[in-house]
């Protein structure tokens, strides 16, 4: 009985941990997703108020 109880305890703390360490792994995955969609939304941004702007000195010519 006594070793089903340390076995027990020590498979709570391994699950844990590696529960712990999974959700960190997630979370670094979501913020990189997070950040690669940002970064594209910004770049895409960028793109399209530069070609407004180009256009516009087109027309002004």
């Amino acid at each position: 009985m006594e070793l089903l109880r340390i076995f027990g305890n020590q498979f709570f703390k391994d699950f844990f941990i590696n529960f712990g360490v999974a959700a960190l792994f997630c979370l670094a995955f979501f913020l990189a997703v997070a950040y690669t969609v940002v970064k594209v939304i910004m770049v895409q941004e960028s793109n399209r108020t530069t070609t407004v702007d180009e256009s516009k000195k087109a027309n002004k010519k």
